[in-house]
């Protein structure tokens, strides 16, 4: 069959499914756009109706040569329709001699398609700027005053615009718009909310841009910032030209040098102001054994054999038993006692809790006694503190509690 036989008629808008650089054709939109709408920017029809095929025959009529063109599940060939022959599924290429193009991605095997922002049947042409997205379908928002990104659609605004489609020119005088806000940013020399009144400061300052006041560079004040500190190389309050003494200096002049060894010297008369656990004139002496923080006014906790605690924060390394806390000033918890709170306490009266060193109980119950009340009264005795002395209960014995008798068996009897 001629080739002739086999001309495609339809017309000649590229679209932007492409097959890889071996088995490339120009693709033709469909001039019927059979349940389509037309593509906004060519008003021809989408590509999703209309594909080439992925397989190549020797016959140019043949249903996969490549003069067929394939609308919904026909291919197309000098004006007749003919159904697809399933073919074999393909490898997964998109590699070797089929890679992609710079501008296309691997959308199926063997088969690319131009990336967003991009169309043509080699997808080499940049969507026009009020378009953006697949095949340059989607309608940007902010043209013709912004540009929209070419995945995403959003803006970046065009100079002298902002808003979140740049609807809005910028009324900055002298200065730029934030992107979103619209606040300005003055120019060197320029403040105001519209960046519209001019300073007047010295070079040796800079213009705040909310107020106009001038701001001294270091070593400057003044209203003006005309005069020059002098404070031996330390900065001075801007209005009165006062020293603001750096570190370790002190005086009038800021050229004094500190003799606190542990602490900070009042930036006039140089008097030491201590660090916590330390004293002195100089702070050189560290706390005294049991006392640490500021001013070694604090006394340290219970720790373990009387060890000093820290001298700053008053941690101890361990605690004496029936304390806890990293400074040992806390008694254990209610029910705990001895080395590490670890021990419980004894069941004493009421549910009471022993003491937290010795886990000793303050009272027991009736009927027992004991430091952790574990022993029971004896010897004829009952009661609190095992205090009172047992009737004779004949054929029977005392309850240790409660003094009453318990009669053997096969004996009743009040006694």
């Amino acid at each position: 069959m001629e080739g002739s036989q086999c001309a495609f008629s339809f017309p000649s808008s590229s679209v932007g499914l492409t097959q890889p650089p071996s088995r490339r054709l120009s693709a033709k939109w469909s001039p019927h756009c059979l349940h389509a709408t037309p593509h906004p920017l060519t008003r021809d029809c989408p590509p999703t109706l209309l594909e080439l095929s992925p397989n190549w025959a020797s016959s140019p009529c043949d249903p996969d040569s490549p003069g067929a063109v394939l609308v919904m599940s026909h291919y197309v060939t000098s004006g007749s329709v003919t159904p697809i022959r399933p073919r074999p599924p393909l490898g997964a290429v998109c590699e070797g001699n089929s890679t992609c193009s710079e501008n296309e991605v691997c959308v199926r095997p063997g088969e690319c398609r131009c990336r967003h922002g991009y169309f043509g049947a080699n997808c080499d042409t940049k969507c026009p700027r009020q378009f953006w997205g697949p095949d340059c379908k989607e309608l940007c928002s902010c043209h013709p005053h912004g540009q929209c990104e070419d995945v995403t659609g959003q803006c970046t605004c065009h100079a002298r615009r902002w808003g979140a489609r740049c609807e809005h020119a910028c009324q900055c005088q002298h200065g730029t718009c934030h992107p979103r806000s619209g606040a300005c940013r003055c120019e060197p020399g320029w403040w105001g909310a519209q960046c519209a009144s001019a300073c007047y400061c010295s070079a040796t300052s800079r213009c705040d841009p909310q107020t106009g006041a001038c701001l001294c560079h270091a070593g400057w004040w003044g209203r003006s910032c005309n005069n020059q500190c002098a404070c031996n190389s330390s900065p001075c309050e801007q209005q009165s030209g006062r020293c603001q003494c750096r570190e370790r200096t002190f005086g009038a002049r800021c050229d004094r040098y500190c003799q606190c060894f542990r602490g900070r010297c009042h930036p006039v008369d140089g008097t030491c102001a201590c660090e916590p656990g330390y004293r002195g004139k100089y702070c050189r002496e560290p706390c005294p054994a049991g006392f640490y923080g500021l001013g070694c006014r604090r006394r340290c906790g219970q720790c373990k054999g009387q060890q000093p605690c820290t001298v700053a924060e008053g941690r101890c390394l361990t605690c004496e038993p029936g304390w806890n806390g990293t400074k040992c000033d806390q008694p254990c918890a209610t029910g705990f006692y001895g080395e590490g709170c670890s021990h419980r306490c004894p069941p004493c009266r009421d549910g009471h809790a022993c003491n937290h060193v010795t886990g000793k109980c303050t009272r027991c119950n009736a009927g027992w006694i004991g430091d952790r009340c574990e022993t029971k009264c004896s010897n004829g005795t009952y009661g609190e503190d095992c205090a009172f002395v047992c009737a004779d209960c004949g054929s029977g014995h005392c309850d240790f509690q409660s003094g009453r008798c318990l009669c053997s068996p096969g004996v009743h009897g009040p006694q």
